[in-house]
């Protein structure tokens, strides 16, 4: 991941369930995923023992990272045992209540084929 970050002269944080980073408004990995989509498909995200969506393409966690300008987000997966890798670099459709509270979100992360992060994890 350091090399990726090098090439894109970019700091990239890591999150977990434990920790979390902002994704333009949203929070990751919790609102992040709970309103993600995948090439605009629904998506059932699950990390450890968390679930943050449910119906849809199922995806399993391993890693995920967001840059600190809080601009790009990339998700290391697997879907059905296949090594996958996610970014999303789009800004979240997000609508808000009065109180500023998310009423609701769309998140459209696509599949990211890039050599130096297809040897990062797997």
């Amino acid at each position: 991941m350091a090399i990726y970050a090098r090439k894109r002269g970019e700091i990239y944080e890591r999150t977990s369930p434990a920790t979390q980073r902002e994704y333009y408004d949203l929070a990751v990995p919790d609102q992040l995923f709970k309103y993600a989509t995948v090439s605009g498909k629904k998506a059932n995200f699950k990390w450890g023992g968390l679930t943050f969506q449910s119906g849809g393409v199922p995806y399993e966690i391993v890693e995920c990272y967001v840059s600190e300008s809080g601009t790009t987000v990339i998700v290391f997966a697997k879907n059905e045992g296949i090594n996958v890798v996610l970014i999303g670099e789009k800004e979240p459709e997000t609508k808000t209540n009065a109180d500023g509270t998310i009423k609701s979100s769309i998140v459209n992360l696509e599949p990211y084929n890039n050599e130096t992060l297809s040897n990062v994890l797997w």
